[in-house]
């Protein structure tokens, strides 16, 4: 771990830090001197997970704990939810947040929209659309 004053570093929450962007991210400012507390719906598996990472660490440079409490114990949020739960996630930590800075990772990976078509429909679709296109520019 690198040595810093740490009246000089933020603490960061990552709220959904027990996935795979959360956790990586985490270790990762753990490791460069940060207060790191991992946020979870479920307060006791962001302890555990907590626990665990710090084994991995060698020392004691992350906590685990609810969202918003999380959110209310740190200087910048992160937001590494699944969109699924991010609606949901940021209502549960409006408050706490008030005044901080919020990142937020989220990226709908699936839109709504997309789920309904199978990938070889939506495939023919686009090239009948691009040869409809084209055929248009033909001389």
């Amino acid at each position: 771990m690198v040595e810093h004053d740490s009246a000089l570093l933020v603490s960061i929450a990552v709220l959904g830090g027990t996935g795979k962007e959360g956790s990586g991210l985490a270790m990762r400012w753990a490791l460069r001197g940060y207060k790191v507390i991992i946020g979870s719906r479920d307060a006791e598996r962001a302890v555990q997970f907590a626990s665990e990472t710090n084994a991995k660490l060698g020392g004691e440079y992350v906590v685990g704990m609810f969202n918003p409490d999380a959110a209310k114990a740190a200087d910048l949020i992160v937001m590494s939810v699944p969109y699924a739960a991010h609606a949901d996630t940021l209502r549960s930590v409006a408050d706490q947040v008030q005044g901080k800075i919020l990142i937020d990772l989220t990226v709908p990976m699936q839109p709504m929209c997309r789920k309904a078509t199978p990938p070889r429909l939506r495939r023919r679709r686009f090239w009948a659309k691009a040869c409809a296109w084209s055929r248009r520019f033909r001389m």
